[in-house]
């Protein structure tokens, strides 16, 4: 039997499942720690300006968890003194896992929880889901520092688990090496997403009359936060260049940018619905009813939302800086990578798209045949692998 403990921030509604796909493995005795309760609790989000939590009454069940006195300040926020849990260290002390998963190294207590693992012999997994962007390429003071400080934190962790191409590529800048990378894809939870599209499918036509959406129309949508990073501008760009009569945009999601892209859409003579903010129970409905699923941003490590239109068997257009592009996205056989700002390309795409359905469609079959292959029982198990390989580099 072999002991996992996690140690992570707060309950995230993406991993849920894998702690749980994690519980179904006999010869593993895993526990999560939580160092807040940050997330079951209603809060603000500020881009957005609505009300939200990431939890409810069913997030703690399924999977042993305990969540741990928090001594940090600005509780709520994500920064290095926000996480401050002392017991980390008694609590490795006392158990003596096989190993630890640490879930980044931003906070005061992954750093407590990584140097306890090594002090006490647990084997230490590292995973997190950067991307190389700008900035770590340049000879800033920050930069400097990472450069500095990562390789430390790489050569403390025996496993690193890795999510996309663009994460492997960040690993590898930063000097791990390639034997101890583990892949472990970015998932969410498509058994949940495979049946609301059952559930939903045969009232695709009446959902779309509530949105004045004719059967011939091509939907595109964009799931998010509304802001510049997003790049939403982009979209109704590439549609006002083209016969954009049949084309409709759904942008769903809130933030600060709402407003001004609704002016903006009107001006082009657009067809954009805002329905605003939805939950996780709610945004089936809107990918029942999609066409074509558009990630445009300028930067985006592992967009989930992008995972969970494929479910539904969502063709997609995306920019190739995002981190999950390559793994998620083989070119023209269901969607399509372009360049950030490429305009003339993605309304090409879409004008392609718009004129050739059987191409639409055959794209359609192969990203819900792609999205097969990410599911949080494989995650689960890359986890396992990490535990038992190797286990003489403690």
């Amino acid at each position: 039997m072999y002991k996992l403990r996690i140690f992570i921030s707060h309950p995230i509604y993406y991993h849920l499942g894998i702690w749980r796909e994690l519980e179904k493995i006999k010869d593993l005795d895993s526990k999560v720690y939580y160092f807040s309760d940050t997330g079951l609790k209603e809060f603000i989000d500020s881009e957005m300006n609505v009300k939200r939590s990431w939890g409810d009454e069913s997030t703690l069940q399924g999977y042993k968890n305990k969540i741990l006195k928090n001594y940090g300040i600005n509780k709520d926020k994500y920064n290095f003194f926000s996480k401050v849990n002392f017991s980390i260290f008694n609590i490795i002390r006392k158990e003596k896992p096989d190993a630890v998963l640490v879930n980044g190294y931003v906070l005061m207590s992954d750093w407590i929880t990584i140097l306890s693992a090594k002090f006490f012999g647990s084997k230490v997994i590292f995973r997190g889901e950067a991307n190389l962007k700008d900035s770590d390429y340049c000879n800033s003071y920050k930069s400097k520092i990472k450069k500095i400080v990562l390789p430390i934190i790489f050569n403390f962790s025996n496993k690193v688990l890795y999510s996309c191409q663009g994460n492997k590529e960040y690993y590898l800048y930063y000097g791990v090496d390639e034997k101890k990378l583990v892949y472990y894809p970015c998932s969410v939870d498509n058994t949940f997403f495979q049946n609301k599209r059952k559930i939903l499918e045969s009232d695709r036509t009446k959902i779309r009359k509530e949105f004045g959406i004719n059967n011939d129309d091509l939907v595109l949508i964009m799931v998010g936060k509304i802001i510049n990073l997003k790049r939403p501008y982009d979209l109704v760009d590439s549609v006002s260049k083209i016969n954009h009569k049949n084309i409709k945009i759904i942008f769903l999601g809130d933030g600060p940018e709402k407003e001004k892209l609704e002016q903006y859409s009107k001006e082009k003579k657009i067809n954009a619905i805002f329905p605003g903010f939805k939950t996780q129970n709610e945004i089936s409905k809107y990918f029942i009813i999609s066409d074509l699923y558009c990630m445009l941003s300028n930067k985006d490590n592992s967009p989930k939302a992008m995972n969970e239109a494929m479910n539904f068997g969502l063709p997609v257009i995306c920019t190739d800086i995002v981190g999950t592009a390559k793994d998620l996205i083989d070119d023209k056989k269901n969607g399509f990578l372009v360049k950030t700002g490429d305009i003339e390309t993605i309304s090409n795409k879409i004008d392609f798209l718009n004129n050739n359905r059987k191409v639409l469609v055959e794209f359609s079959k192969k990203s819900f045949e792609k999205i097969n292959d990410f599911t949080f029982k494989r995650d689960a198990n890359s986890i396992y692998r990490a535990i038992k390989g190797n286990m003489n580099e403690i």
